[in-house]
């Protein structure tokens, strides 16, 4: 018969206590912004406090799924399970936001207002209201659907599982026979269920899903990898909102478009490298409304956003930033303004 199996489970409380931001977390990542190396104190936060309770949760739940795929948990511990999957999350959720909520206000936030020369109060607290509410409802929205994935997944093997222990005690086989069934009966169980073999084996147990031009469409990813892109996107996103809006109110026509983030990728988006490659009096940039787009021939920064290749979204490198007077002063000249 299909044996019975344990799972020793991770303790909610614990796993993450090591991973809060302290005082002596904010006294450091302080030191490199005004050290004037806010990249480094980005690239610490995210390596320090976001990734590591990520890959913890990440075991957690590829173990829990991977046992489950071993053998049938008994009633008891299968709630057991679930119940502590549902704890996990919850934790790592909370985790994440307060991190990223202590590190924007207290650290990050009035070093990018100061940059983009932001000075108005509500203003500032729009930004932020946005940027923090954004992740808010990512996180929530992306651990909720982790969540429903692993617990769904380990009722499904069980239910499989205890169905198929039922049709072996009626056969009443024995010895290499039996033994023979349930390798069957696994290797059957990895090709009806593919995408849940697939997250034991790669580790990818996050999930996201969405609607699209090619209709309903389900992600899965690795936790850390996902955290490293949707908090590094976050980031730059407050720094280009940031700067839109500074530019907004100081009634400036264009941005520019430059490199924020040194880090390697595979390739950068084709509409962002088509951005970079059209300059207007030697800079690369963006418009903020459709008139000034019209007459230098550029895009504006929402239609760079809306393009099929999403300037701006995840994995994107680069940010908007203020340009000195003189080059808005020949920008204007262009414009005949």
């Amino acid at each position: 018969m299909i044996p019975y199996v344990d799972i020793e489970l991770y303790d909610p409380i614990s796993v993450y206590s090591d991973y809060y931001l302290t005082g002596e977390d904010l006294d450091i990542l302080s030191s490199m912004i005004e050290e004037g190396r806010p990249q480094d104190a980005v690239d610490y936060f995210i390596s320090q406090n976001i990734l590591p309770p990520g890959i913890k949760y990440q075991e957690a739940l590829s173990k829990y799924l991977d046992y489950s795929s071993m053998g049938i948990l008994k009633e008891k511990e299968k709630k057991r399970v679930l119940r502590n999957t549902a704890l996990l999350t919850l934790g790592l959720s909370s985790l994440l936001y307060t991190n990223y909520n202590t590190f924007i206000k207290k650290v990050y936030a009035d070093h990018v207002f100061k940059k983009a020369a932001l000075t108005a109060g509500g203003a500032k607290r729009v930004v932020k209201d946005e940027i923090l509410g954004g992740m808010e409802q990512i996180v929530d929205g992306t651990f909720t659907q982790t969540q429903f994935f692993i617990t769904n997944s380990i009722k499904t093997l069980q239910k499989e599982m205890l169905t198929a222990n039922i049709r072996l005690n009626k056969i009443g086989l024995k010895g290499e026979a039996v033994s023979y069934l349930i390798e069957e009966f696994k290797a059957d169980l990895k090709n009806r269920y593919p995408h849940i073999f697939k997250a034991i084996k790669d580790g990818n147990v996050l999930v996201t899903s969405k609607y699209g031009q090619d209709g309903y469409r389900v992600k899965h990813f690795k936790v850390d990898n996902y955290l490293d892109s949707i908090i590094s996107k976050s980031i730059l996103d407050l720094d280009r909102t940031a700067n839109v809006v500074s530019a907004t109110i100081a009634g400036e026509k264009v941005l520019e478009f430059y490199l924020a983030n040194t880090r390697k990728v595979k390739k950068d988006r084709e509409i962002c490298q088509e951005i970079i490659a059209k300059k207007i009096n030697g800079v690369s940039v963006l418009a903020l409304d459709e008139d000034t787009a019209g007459k230098l021939g550029i895009m504006t920064v929402a239609e760079a956003e809306g393009t099929p290749d999403f300037a701006f979204s995840y994995n994107c490198r680069h940010g908007l930033k203020r340009l000195d007077r003189g080059y808005l002063q020949g920008i204007n000249k262009i414009l005949g303004d």
